[in-house]
């Protein structure tokens, strides 16, 4: 049931949109009556009723307004899809281990020159353990 707010408020947009066949809306015309839906907690198509406009009008525009206000729509953008990289080479050995006796151990690095190598084994050799 209407109050007698909510009829005079119909009445009056009834007379200022006219009928719904052939008039053209504006923006303003549309927000103005989707303001109106809300404080009525009446599902859309009573309130188009009470309007004497068609609910497929007011859902195109509340639609319309949502769009917009959600942005643009999501595109797809171009990808180009390119061969897998070669192979890279494999890593240089990396660094290795001497065990020299009564437990002791060298780490040595790849890159160490064998001759410096020799020497300081040598000199490890010499060294009596703890």
């Amino acid at each position: 049931m209407q109050t007698r707010q909510a009829h005079r408020d119909s009445a009056t947009t009834q007379h200022d949109m006219g009928t719904d066949a052939g008039r053209q809306w504006t923006d303003a015309d549309a927000r103005r009556l989707l303001r109106g839906w809300d404080p009525t907690h009446q599902t859309l198509g009573d309130y188009a009723r009470a309007l004497g406009v068609r609910a497929s009008r007011l859902w195109y525009w509340k639609t319309k307004f949502e769009r917009a206000a959600a942005g643009p729509p999501l595109a797809f953008l171009p990808v180009v899809v390119k061969p897998p990289a070669p192979p890279r080479p494999p890593a240089p050995r990396g660094d290795f281990e001497v065990v020299l006796g009564a437990g002791r151990r060298v780490r040595v690095p790849a890159d160490f020159e064998p001759a410096a190598l020799a020497r300081l084994i040598q000199a490890l050799e010499a060294v009596p353990s703890c």
